[in-house]
């Protein structure tokens, strides 16, 4: 179906990014992960994580890291976690607007996933819509705030969502394996599916496998840099030497650039 729920939130987004006004959209992607990863993420997190650990009673300290950030500059797990979440929420959103027919026996694992996810977004759509506006509204809220009020009444339903998306963020890795040839991306996807305990570390294969197909686009199309964090890097590194790609951490960079240069300065 046609993401425009999700497109119109991104776009939204990246408007508060720097350089996002210096992209042209039409003439590249320069996202170098797929969003469907950020949503699973969330959900994982927001069911094993923030769920798990009974928000209602936890200790003012326990709940410290859920909760807002102070400023756009400021980093909060809380508001990272909202933010991938009622992403994921913006693509049940817009799949819930796909006619799929009645169930078949030939639909693929994707597609049966697909459609349950729509029935699971209908039925808690009051919740979800509800989190969407607040978190679309809020640039610096959290998931605690954003659960908390009316004594944390909302849990039940998110945790039952993030359990749809689950599955269908499982089957799409799956299903974008097989599209593409990777049969180690459709075979993670597989494996997924049913890991419900995942971890961010049990996601990381995954989103590692889609950067590195598209770091091998980038250099193919002629890209000047790709950027990641440095975790992923370490992770690639082996691959990314392998192929002769140079690759740094960018704080160490920036210092051997400045010495090359401080030593070639000539006053």
């Amino acid at each position: 179906p046609p993401f425009t729920s999700t497109q119109a939130r991104l776009a939204q987004v990246n408007q508060g990014i720097g350089v996002a006004g210096q992209v042209n959209r039409k003439l590249f992607n320069p996202d170098l992960e797929n969003i469907v990863f950020k949503a699973l993420t969330g959900a994982a997190i927001a069911r094993n994580e923030y769920i798990a650990g009974n928000p209602a009673t936890m200790s003012p300290t326990k709940r410290k890291p859920w909760m807002k950030r102070a400023t756009t500059n400021d980093y909060s797990y809380g508001e990272r976690v909202a933010l991938y979440l009622s992403i994921g929420m913006h693509l049940a959103k817009d799949i819930s607007k796909q006619n799929f027919g009645p169930p078949n026996f030939v639909e693929s694992l994707y597609m049966s996933s697909a459609r349950q996810l729509k029935e699971n977004y209908l039925r808690n759509q009051a919740v979800l819509d509800q989190f969407i506006q607040t978190k679309d509204k809020d640039v610096l809220i959290g998931i605690y705030e954003l659960t908390s009020p009316n004594n944390f009444q909302n849990l039940n339903a998110i945790k039952d969502f993030t359990l749809a998306l689950h599955e269908y963020g499982a089957r799409y890795v799956e299903q974008l394996g097989k599209d593409t040839g990777n049969a180690v991306l459709e075979a993670q996807g597989q494996s997924l599916s049913a890991n419900l305990g995942a971890t961010i570390n049990d996601l990381s294969p995954a989103r590692e496998e889609v950067m590195w197909n598209n770091i091998q686009l980038a250099v193919k199309n002629g890209y000047l840099i790709v950027g990641m964090g440095d975790a992923h890097r370490h992770n690639l590194e082996p691959r990314l030497k392998k192929a002769g790609i140079a690759q740094e951490e960018v704080t160490q960079s920036l210092a051997r650039q400045a010495g090359e240069v401080n030593k070639n300065w000539v006053p």
